[in-house]
């Protein structure tokens, strides 16, 4: 423990309060008697025993936004014998959709305080432990020194507090749930000293999340920092993202928001439910040790986790295996074809979009997927048109279909699109992406394939073999465009407009791809 931190042992919160002050709220006029009637509807699905233990035990909050007041008040009513709660924020506005202490008059003033005063409100017989300094180098080992669980309820960008968290828990030998609120779900993780660590889950060692957190706070990050920080917080503690309106492709512009205006879209709806579900497996936790035997579905090993949402009314344990020791040189490349495997797609897709388009594209029918050590880097997308309907490229460009340089012929047109490489150095790339989508096109009876391309683009596709045929006269119509989108279109080289042929395409590039797989170097999957 620091000692330079301050620590008042008060029954009741001070009118002058000190930011850089730990509060220890004693229990206030602790009766027995009191404790069991508030306690006693708890009775029946535990035992008197296990409620003795509740009592006994010491529950660590870090964070008191969406869930983490939640997450308090309930343990609170529960009956949990100490409560800490850390959190250096204040409130504002848009907290009020969903915040346990948010209120009108709450707003601007510090989020541990001011849930500490509403905690006290409902009962005084608990130890309360307040940090309004939140977690940090100073307050660590206080905050976890003693606590049989933490909850690791810290805000999306603060990296270098969840790190920190992680690290001096599993230093102490304990564990750590988190689970967060998106869409109408919920993935609840249960960290173990002995298991997968935060650091590897995101892939920032402490001093690297402490550097980006300070850039973050300080609004001095590069952009490129933003979307790593992002990135590793989105693919570590949301690896499948819910999709409620496929149509509409919503998750694409809750992304959008996340990435532009740095706004996680939270529906003041789940908080509640994922609380409370969290809230439920620490009570498991907590009385594991119980004589009382129960049948509790098993969190899964980190990376893994528990998945709930209530809107599509699904619950399942997600198993993942771990990438702390992989190296595997191979690439995989194959059809996305489960939910999730396209959602993974889609965001990789658009993340790659938003840098390049400062937009988000359509939603494909098909994904192909390029893996290497299960980390996609790089897609291509497939879309089929049916008789009646124009491609997407129709909707942008305008040209005789006349004069094209292959037949336009609907049910035999496949539309190539999303062609996007992250890794370089690393042939077979391009060459597998191209291929496995072109036989799965010819498959279906698709022979002509559309594309629009930058020169870099066209210049890949000509070493690899493949007859790219320009488009006469194709007019790209830019006021079908969203506006930051015009600004990449209006940017030299110019895009243009190809067809190709599929049985060439796959003609060429079979000699190819037959080498990659015999040196080992890629392999695909059907």
């Amino acid at each position: 423990m620091k000692k330079n931190l301050k620590i008042a042992q008060v029954h009741d919160l001070p009118s002058d309060l000190d930011a850089k002050t730990v509060y220890v709220l004693s229990p206030k006029n602790f009766s027995q008697a009191y404790y069991d009637e508030r306690t006693d509807r708890n009775i029946g699905w535990i035992t008197k025993e296990e409620q003795e233990l509740l009592h006994k035990s010491v529950v660590g909050i870090a964070g008191c936004g969406g869930m983490g007041g939640l997450i308090a008040a309930t343990l609170l009513r529960l009956g949990v014998g100490e409560i800490r709660i850390a959190d250096i924020e204040v409130f504002d506005r848009s907290n009020l959709n969903r915040q346990f202490a948010a209120t009108q008059g709450s707003i601007g003033k510090s989020k541990a305080f001011e849930t500490a005063k509403m905690l006290r409100a409902i009962v005084e017989d608990t130890t309360l432990i307040v940090y309004p300094q939140g977690i940090t180098e100073e307050t660590i080992e206080s905050f976890t020194l003693g606590c049989d669980v933490i909850c690791d309820e810290i805000e999306f960008w603060a990296l270098g507090a969840r790190v920190l968290l992680h690290q001096k828990a599993r230093e102490l030998g304990i564990s750590i749930f988190n689970c967060n609120t998106v869409g109408f779900g919920t993935r609840l993780f249960l960290f173990k000293s002995t298991g997968m660590t935060m650091e590897k889950l995101l892939g920032f060692t402490y001093e690297e999340a402490k550097e980006t957190e300070h850039a973050l706070r300080t609004k001095i990050a590069k952009p490129a920092l933003v979307k790593r920080a992002m990135d590793s917080v989105i693919k570590g503690l949301i690896p499948e993202a819910p999709e409620y309106s496929p149509n509409e492709n919503r998750y694409s512009a809750i992304l959008g928001r996340l990435f532009n205006e740095g706004k996680a879209s939270i529906i003041a709806t789940n908080p509640p439910m994922a609380s409370g579900f969290l809230c439920d497996h620490i009570l498991f936790y907590l009385l594991r040790q119980s004589k009382m035997k129960r049948q509790i579905t098993e969190i899964p090993e980190i990376p893994g986790y528990l998945f709930l949402d209530a809107a599509k009314m699904e619950a399942r344990q997600v198993f993942l295996k771990s990438t702390e020791h992989r190296n595997n040189p191979k690439i995989i490349i194959g059809l996305a074809k489960s939910e999730i495997e396209k959602r993974e797609a889609e965001v990789f897709v658009n993340r790659k979009y938003l840098e390049l388009f400062k937009t988000l594209p359509p939603t494909a029918q098909y994904y192909f997927v390029a893996k290497h050590n299960e980390e996609i880097i790089g897609t291509l997308s497939l879309d089929f048109c049916l008789e009646t309907d124009q491609i997407w490229l129709e909707k942008i460009y305008q040209f005789d279909h006349a004069t094209a340089p292959l037949p336009v012929l609907r049910d035999k047109i496949a539309q190539y699109g999303r062609w996007i490489t992250a890794m370089s150095g690393i042939s077979g790339i391009s060459e597998g992406l191209l291929y496995s989508a072109t036989v799965y096109a010819e498959k279906h009876g698709r022979l002509y394939g559309w594309c629009e391309q930058k020169d870099k683009s066209y210049r890949v596709a000509k070493r690899l073999g493949i007859i790219f045929y320009p488009v006469p006269n194709a007019k790209l119509l830019l006021e079908n465009m969203p506006p930051e989108t015009q600004v990449y279109y209006s940017t030299p080289p110019p895009m243009k407009l190809f067809m190709a042929s599929l049985p060439q395409a796959r003609k060429a590039l079979e000699p190819r791809v037959r080498v990659l797989m015999e040196c080992g170097q890629v392999s695909f999957v059907d």
